[in-house]
């Protein structure tokens, strides 16, 4: 028996023995109790910048507060600090910075990727549903101190990148509800210099070939890969000791993190994090055509577009994985947020009596979640019987697995993708126009 609050349960007084349940509906299902679009941002910063004894990671919840930590007397490095900012000016309202002493090479891309280690500290770190590492693309990655040819720098630089970038994706994969945000290459990292005007197509197609390039050597795991870089407003205290540039070019990972966030607060993890303004940025660093990203897309790269009266905005919401029904950014938020939700409200019931009252609560816990989903929208299905089903009873509880201490409970669901592509249809005939559309394709 199941009572939607506990004050209803009081009322009902029960009499008979049994399992009471009480169950309270969350208002955003795709929301979980432990907070959605929280990222963990991990850059460099100058050695000695902070005591042997500081934090290894420390909380921000708001640009200011920041500010206050990491000034340029501290020597946080210029990606770092314009992720967190563009993550707060696009909705974002808490994440944990992890700050790492500068390096050279790949002794730099191990000391990023030591925070991801299994065993770290950030295992423990329930809130983080986000990854970014905007120092993976670091110019100091691709430096040596000893005097090599300019190509094998470049090589280096490649190759220490999308080493940090495979570490986050490892990281999130193996925690099991956490989603890597990643920065494509820019054109110094892909060693081609858009900016001379000869033959700017070919150089553009070089940049792209080597952004696939770096999308095939990433493990298709949890993350989205974002390209072009953006332009935006330097800080005004980095820059106060050397001349002002109008703009500066930083990986978007930070900005794109905060619109996950802005998504997730108004609608849920299950809103497509696409069609989006990107607060905060002035320019793109390569403007792309339809014919590009046709190709980009396809390789499951998401592109940022501008358009007159448009602004600047995310325009694709796929992931790096190779699995369809992985293929979109919110349907695997959705399933790790899911995870995340089901650990946490199931957890008081581990070590109980393995027996028909149990199996219902869990049954009752797992109905009432989808239901939620169901009536948010995340889900698909003309009802619920189409959009979700909960099994757990004695079928999928043989006594071999109650010997064994486990409970069995399985779940499927249909998830709610995109609309990615609206084809209309229009057919002219000698009896006038008829208009046949949309037609959503995924």
């Amino acid at each position: 028996m199941t009572f939607e609050s506990l004050a209803e349960l009081d009322a009902q007084k029960p009499r008979a023995p049994g399992l009471y349940i009480g169950w309270k509906s969350q208002a955003l299902a795709g929301r979980h109790a432990l907070g959605g679009g929280v990222p963990v941002f991990i850059g460099f910063v100058k050695p000695g910048a902070f005591a042997a004894d500081a934090p290894r990671a420390r909380w921000f919840d708001g640009w200011e507060r920041f500010t206050h930590v990491f000034t340029p007397n501290v020597g946080a490095s210029l990606f770092l600090m314009h992720a967190v900012r563009g993550f707060f000016e696009n909705g974002g309202e808490r994440c944990l910075v992890v700050p790492v002493t500068e390096a050279r090479g790949m002794e730099g891309a191990h000391a990023l990727a030591a925070p991801l280690d299994e065993g770290g500290f950030l295992e423990n770190i329930e809130e983080i549903d986000l990854v970014c590492v905007p120092d993976a693309m670091s110019p100091l990655l691709g430096e040596k101190h000893e005097a090599h040819e300019e190509r094998d720098s470049l090589d280096a630089r490649k190759a220490a990148a999308v080493a940090v970038q495979a570490s986050a994706m490892e990281h999130c994969t193996r925690m099991g509800n956490r989603f890597a945000v990643l920065d494509a290459m820019s054109p110094e990292t892909a060693g081609v210099d858009i900016d001379i005007s000869a033959d700017v197509e070919t150089r553009k197609h070089t940049l792209l070939a080597a952004v696939i390039a770096q999308w095939q050597t990433l493990p298709a795991q949890h993350g989205a890969l974002y390209f072009p870089w953006i332009a935006v407003k330097p800080l005004v205290a980095l820059a106060a000791n050397q001349p002002m540039q109008p703009t500066l070019r930083v990986p978007p990972c930070g900005h794109i993190a905060g619109i996950y966030a802005r998504c997730d607060r108004r609608v849920g993890v299950f809103k497509p994090p696409a069609n989006e303004v990107i607060e905060g940025a002035l320019d793109l660093d390569l403007n792309l055509a339809d014919t590009d990203q046709a190709v980009l897309n396809q390789a499951g790269i998401n592109c940022l577009r501008e358009r007159p009266g448009w602004g600047l905005r995310v325009w694709g919401a796929r992931t790096l994985s190779e699995r369809p029904e992985l293929r979109y950014v919110n349907v695997t938020r959705l399933l790790l947020a899911i995870t995340r939700e089901l650990e946490y409200h199931l957890r008081d019931l581990t070590f109980e009596p393995n027996n028909p009252l149990l199996w219902e609560a869990v049954a009752e816990r797992l109905e009432g979640y989808f239901s939620d989903l169901y009536r948010a929208g995340a889900l698909k299905g003309a009802d619920p019987r189409e959009a979700y089903f909960v099994k757990c009873d004695a079928e999928t509880n043989p006594p071999a697995e109650r010997e064994a201490g486990r409970l069995v409970a399985m779940a499927g669901l249909a998830a709610a993708a995109p609309a990615e592509f609206v084809v209309v249809r229009i057919t002219q005939s000698a009896d006038g126009v008829s208009v046949a559309g949309p037609d959503m394709r995924v």
